[in-house]
């Protein structure tokens, strides 16, 4: 899903639409980490990021990045890359 329906789907789980932006905005600016996720052999080539905030400890959105694999591995510091949200996850 997009930033538009996270923050939708964050308002039909309960949040006040100002709680949902604020949750989206904080976890876009989190740093990320490796979710250690098999990727589908047609992604293979892919490394899969990932950053998680929570309102309430059970309301909460994930932010998923996707890296070239050859990229992550020849690069000395990862903050290099183009870090871009490929999609949003809501629980």
């Amino acid at each position: 899903m997009n930033r538009n329906e996270a923050i939708a789907e964050l308002i039909e789980n309960g949040l006040s639409k100002r709680k949902a932006k604020k949750l989206v905005n904080q976890v876009e600016k989190m740093d990320c980490d490796f979710t250690s996720r098999l990727m589908q052999s047609h992604e293979s080539h892919l490394v899969e990021f990932s950053a998680t905030a929570t309102e309430d400890g059970s309301t909460g959105v994930v932010a998923y990045y996707y890296q070239n694999k050859d990229e992550v591995n020849n690069t000395e510091d990862l903050g290099n890359l183009d870090w871009k949200i490929d999609h949003y996850d809501v629980f």
